[in-house]
């Protein structure tokens, strides 16, 4: 399980990615501020985390 992080207002998600996932660029949006949070993935582990927009 990966635990995305809003950078803008700190609220946490998880994202349950299978082991072999590897996504650059993927948008989670945060339900508390509504900010797009661009993630990447490589075999399913968080590697990178970007505030993209709000």
């Amino acid at each position: 399980m990966a635990f995305i992080y809003c950078k803008k207002c700190g609220e946490y998600r998880y994202l349950t990615p299978h082991a072999f996932w590897n996504i650059t660029g993927y948008g989670a949006k945060c339900e508390k501020c509504e900010t797009i949070n661009t993630v990447t993935l490589e075999n399913g582990a968080l590697k990178k985390t970007i505030v993209v927009s709000k």
